[in-house]
């Protein structure tokens, strides 16, 4: 065995050239095996046809991978980035994308500026059935602070070419923007637009910042279908839900306990996701995209996202101030457990939490003050259908002094618009009748002298408004 490098020499006499092959432990050393030791080329010695052609490619991919590496670096000192991979961030609105900090401080253009003016969202989430069971009308911006004023789900509003309905199914009408809009004729608040939530979109949202931090006074179960065992998903106590927690949280109603208590929990989760979100309303539009099928806005997402920015920006400040719309106690003749508006407390609430958001008279629709004085249920429901169909709001006044009246009485404010007569008049079919339109001092046609928007009418149900047979 030779102790060297290269190959063995043939003999050099007559005859024929005998190839002599190397030893197996010679071109270990220095051949195709181990080429450490020979540098790239792979050869310890001889000339450069010994060199094969799988050695050239490694060595040309060796050198073109040495020169990515150099330029990667070059970029990344270029642009201040550190030499490690570092989390990706969301580009801009004008495209360009920061580098470093992989939650940078928002730029001006993915931070709204502050509302100028007091501005109002309906929250809104829907249960299993597609039924709007949990509203908050939201109010931000100016110098108030965030407003919300939760809605039960069991009251009973009119909605046009609907009738009368609960305040929950407006959400699974064909009008996406009917529940929006019945509580703004209702409310005369000024509410833009809505953010309407099933259980998933919901779940999805506090997943998004990572499960919220809740006190819960009673713990919630369900009965699992296949043992009949109950499993508790909410314990009580101080805990950190996640989304699907959250949803079952938001959307639970108690046994033996107030409507009022639900919409708490509900407020609580969407407060508690809000105040997780980061402000930059670039992400917070991506998050609203995301949520998925069971999310819808009746804006683009851009608009609700800053709005969300701007709640976020409160509730790191102060607490939201919050309360549950006043409502009537169910009357004895009412079949099911439903509420009504009481509108003279829901007026001063509303100047109270929505001061600039309100709509002032000359936008609200007119309000018309229905008083049964026909003795008859259908009488109300006829009138109360008639004024909805034309986009009035009609006031429930109970029953009238007298239960005997031949023919209805209409009695204008003295400042309401001096065609609204005969627009009543159309719209409960009662042209060409004996009905009577007059007018009073607008403190004498309200149940209440003192309410923020008192009605624009009273309308007094005589006999001609029950139905013939």
């Amino acid at each position: 065995m030779t102790d060297g490098a290269g190959a063995a020499e043939p003999p050099t006499g007559g005859g024929r050239r005998i190839k002599l092959r190397r030893p197996a432990s010679v071109r270990g050393r220095g051949g195709r095996g181990r080429r450490g030791r020979g540098g790239l080329s792979g050869r310890t010695g001889g000339s450069g046809r010994h060199r094969r052609p799988g050695q050239t490619a490694t060595r040309w991919l060796l050198v073109a991978l040495s020169i990515l590496l150099v330029v990667w670096v070059a970029l990344s000192l270029r642009a201040g980035a550190p030499d490690t991979p570092q989390a990706q961030v969301p580009a801009s609105p004008d495209g360009s994308i920061s580098t470093g900090d992989p939650n940078p401080t928002p730029t001006a253009k993915n931070t709204p500026s502050p509302f100028n003016r007091q501005r109002a969202m309906l929250i809104q989430v829907r249960n299993d059935g597609g039924s709007g069971v949990d509203n908050m009308v939201a109010g931000v911006g100016g110098e108030f602070p965030q407003a919300q004023l939760l809605a039960p789900s069991r009251l009973i509003v009119d909605v046009p070419a609907s009738g009368q309905q609960t305040l929950a199914r407006t959400a699974t009408l064909l009008d996406r923007r009917a529940s929006e809009e019945t509580l703004r004729n209702l409310l005369a608040v000024r509410v833009e637009f809505t953010l309407s939530m099933g259980r998933l979109a919901l779940a999805g949202m506090v997943d998004y910042v990572g499960g919220i931090r809740v006190e819960v006074d009673r713990a919630i179960t369900t009965r699992d279908p296949a043992t009949g065992h109950a499993r508790v998903v909410v314990p009580e106590g101080t805990v950190r839900l996640n989304g699907t927690q959250a949803a079952t949280y938001a959307l639970a109603w108690l046994p033996g306990e107030p409507e009022s208590a639900r919409l708490g929990r509900f407020a609580s989760v969407v407060t508690e996701a809000v105040r997780g979100l980061p402000h930059d309303q670039l992400r917070v539009a991506q998050m609203l995209t995301s949520l998925g099928g069971t999310s819808r806005t009746t804006a683009p997402s851009a608009l609700v996202a800053a709005f969300l920015v701007q709640m976020h920006s409160q509730l790191i400040v102060t607490e939201p101030v919050r309360a549950v719309l006043p409502r009537l106690q169910p009357g004895e003749d009412e079949v099911l457990p439903l509420v009504r508006v009481d509108l003279p407390a829901a007026g001063s609430l509303v100047e109270e939490m929505f001061p600039e958001a309100a709509l002032p008279a000359a936008e609200a629709e007119p309000r018309i003050l229905i008083r049964n004085g026909a003795g008859v249920a259908t009488a109300s429901a006829r009138a109360r259908n008639g004024l909805v169909a034309v986009g009035m709001v009609p006031v429930n006044g109970g029953n009238a002094d007298q239960l005997d009246q031949a023919t209805t009485t209409i009695t204008l404010a003295s400042d309401a618009d001096p065609a609204l007569g005969a627009q009543i008049v159309a719209a409960l079919g009662l042209t060409g009748s004996s009905a009577h339109v007059g007018t009073a001092p607008p403190s004498q046609v309200s149940t209440d002298p003192d309410a923020v928007l008192p009605p624009d009418a009273i309308v007094e149900l005589g006999a001609d408004m029950v139905p013939r047979a």
